[in-house]
């Protein structure tokens, strides 16, 4: 499943949601704030349903689609 991330229209955080991608640009609320949210430009990586993932990024940054810090390529989720 990919992996996106968002920016927030009014604060300007910058989060992870693990989506389908037919759900990309489906409306998101930002965590800190609730406020409205767009997909941005970024690499996509992909966690597989089984029980491991599929780094498509040819340089890893530490682990899954935020460097490790989400655990999301552990099995752990977005929120």
């Amino acid at each position: 499943m990919p992996c996106y991330e968002y920016i927030c229209h009014e604060c300007r955080h910058i989060h992870e949601r693990l989506r389908r991608a037919a759900q990309r640009e489906a409306p998101a609320e930002c965590p800190q704030c609730g406020a409205p949210t767009s997909v941005r430009l970024s690499r996509v990586a992909w966690q597989s349903s089984g029980t491991s993932s599929i780094p498509l990024s040819a340089t890893p940054t530490g682990g899954g689609c935020c460097g490790g810090g989400c655990g999301c390529h552990a099995g752990g989720q977005h929120g």
